[in-house]
């Protein structure tokens, strides 16, 4: 266990050397190095072996990654227990939870925010909460800013809830939330898991309400079970489901348990939406409008191009919606998107990108591809009623790849394709660009996810501005972990947790996906689905993109006369 020393490497290479029989090499090798070979008793030679053994362990490990049942965290720990690599976790003294000194294991500001915490302090601080009233509504985990007064009034008036009625619970909560979001960049879960239930055995001599922790502990356990089981490895549950078990005299145990099962029972698990609610907290009645059906589309001459453009946009939100649900708070963790080495613990936000990508791709390729220039200006006026569609409905993320396609280079030579076009539609199209722009930081973008997020409705977030955001956190902070200023004192851990850095983290993945909450209410029509889900017009390279513009020919400057698309 450890590296390997420079001297152990080179007494491998001479016992390989005298092996093979080349003593005049080894006793060149010897000399630069200055040492003498010792006697290994093996066999063979071990340099060999331990290149061959290696090569099984990395075509295993290579298998595991390719294989996509495999989840991150089993991953994490073949990297771990077969190969020895371990992930940088922090580093804590070996300390009983029940005999943690939290002062010295605690760094907070002039208001009592924690800035950076131990492992240990930070699960005595989750445990400690008042949760009695805990409840799971979708509709009541979000963020606030704010004086205590101002958070009051706001989830008063926008929940109504008899479960969130003050400050301090909307901060435990969050705190609970920002832990289970971010602690696999500072810990595994079965190391949490650990203190976890140490923490559920209070010692007699404690005075603190054993009660009031031990269903703390549990409820906490049940909401790592319905929201974040992805994360967990498969030695956690397995963890969870033998201290469940162990501990069914106590009611509420055998009741998370049951749903532990039924969570590991599903092979697909997705985020489940509970009813929306209206802001006085009653069930909200939602009417699924009647879907535009085209009446040929049975036919085999059936285009997707005749389709009314509202009804295109809500099939492709559904599809959108889809995909968005899928993805997993962990995989915005350490930039894994755009790592080579940590792809693969983001496989729903690559499949995302790669969407985005393929939608604008398939943008350029339906206008250009079409020889008649009418079908391609019908197309394109489509095009621009869509892109509006996706607005209202909110589906922000589609709404900016189709105006990435619409941006093309590609298009600057289709003048009578894209000109003289209602002028309505056009300034909706800039109106549109500029609400979504990068301009302060997405200033207006991020209104616009407030106001939808206020009233409750269904949004699918253009997930380019957080990624940047938290790219920029990186950048700026990039401690995962501080030395502990106490560093020293009995009962000081070395390293402690740069929580501050957790809870900005915290917060941007849940402004990315909070919108899940909220479901789209429209009927699925196939035919018209299968089309963004497939999109099979797309050319493959933006060479070929701009091939089949310049098959068209530098288009003259578009006559006067307006064009409506139907």
């Amino acid at each position: 266990e450890g590296s390997v020393s420079d001297e152990m490497i080179t007494q491998i290479l001479l016992q390989h050397l005298l092996f093979e029989g080349l003593e005049k090499t080894k006793k060149i090798l010897s000399k630069e190095c200055k040492t003498n070979y010792r006697n290994i008793g093996f066999d063979g030679s071990l340099l060999y072996e331990l290149v061959k053994k290696s090569s099984y362990q990395i075509d295993e490990f290579y298998s595991m990654i390719l294989n996509q049942s495999k989840k991150e965290t089993d991953i994490r720990e073949y990297m771990k227990n077969v190969l020895g690599i371990a992930s940088q976790e922090l580093s804590q003294a070996k300390i009983n939870i029940w005999n943690e000194k939290v002062p010295i294991n605690k760094i907070t500001d002039e208001i009592g925010d924690i800035l950076a915490i131990s492992l240990n302090s930070l699960v005595i601080a989750m445990t400690r909460l008042n949760v009695n009233e805990y409840t799971d509504l979708e509709s009541e985990w979000k963020y606030y800013k704010g004086t205590k007064e101002e958070i009051d009034e706001a989830v008063k008036d926008l929940f109504k809830s008899n479960y969130v009625e003050n400050y301090e619970k909307l901060k435990n909560r969050q705190l609970i939330d920002t832990f289970f979001i971010t602690y696999p960049t500072f810990t595994s879960s079965e190391n949490f898991l650990k203190l976890l239930f140490d923490r559920y055995h209070v010692p007699e001599s404690s005075t603190e309400d054993v009660r009031l922790i031990q269903k703390t502990i549990v409820r906490i356990i049940n909401r790592l079970g319905n929201r974040y089981i992805s994360s967990l490895s498969s030695a956690a549950i397995e963890m969870i489901i033998a201290f469940l078990n162990e501990n069914k005299q106590n009611s509420e145990c055998k009741i998370v348990c049951e749903n532990f099962e039924r969570q590991l029972s599903s092979h697909n698990r997705v985020l489940v939406v509970p009813p929306q609610k209206n802001p006085d907290g009653s069930r909200l009645h939602v009417v699924t409008p009647k879907p535009l059906i085209p009446q040929n589309l049975l036919s085999p001459t059936f285009a997707w191009h005749e389709v009314n453009a509202l009804e295109l946009a809500r099939q492709l939100t559904l599809v959108d919606y889809e995909y968005f649900v899928k993805i997993e708070p962990y995989e915005f963790l350490n930039q894994a998107w755009s790592k080579a080495r940590l792809k693969h613990r983001a496989p729903h936000l690559l499949r995302m990108i790669e969407r985005f990508n393929a939608l604008s791709r398939w943008t350029t390729s339906v206008i250009v591809r079409p020889k008649a220039l009418s079908e391609r200006r019908k197309i394109y006026g489509l095009l621009l009623q869509l892109i509006n569609h996706l607005f209202e409905l909110g589906n922000y993320f589609a709404c900016t790849a189709v105006s990435a396609g619409l941006s093309n280079s590609a298009l600057r030579r289709l003048r009578k394709t894209t000109g003289n076009h209602p002028q309505a539609w056009k300034t909706t199209l800039a109106s549109i660009k500029e609400a979504l722009s990068s301009t302060a930081n997405y200033a207006q973008y991020r209104t616009l996810l407030k106001n939808r997020e206020m009233l409750n409705q269904p949004t699918i977030p253009f997930l380019g501005a957080f990624q940047t955001s938290l790219t920029h956190l990186d950048d700026r902070m990039t401690e995962d972990v501080i030395d502990n200023p106490n560093a020293g004192q009995e009962g000081a851990h070395p390293q402690l947790i740069a929580w501050h850095k957790k809870c900005i983290i915290a917060s941007t993945i849940d402004n990315m996906l909070f919108s899940r909450h909220w479901s789209y209410h429209y009927t699925p029509i196939h035919q018209i689905s299968m089309i963004f889900r497939s999109f099979e017009d797309q050319f493959e390279t933006e060479e070929e993109v701009y091939q089949a513009a310049v098959e068209h020919g530098n288009e003259a400057d578009a006559s006067k006369q307006n064009f409506s698309s139907k």
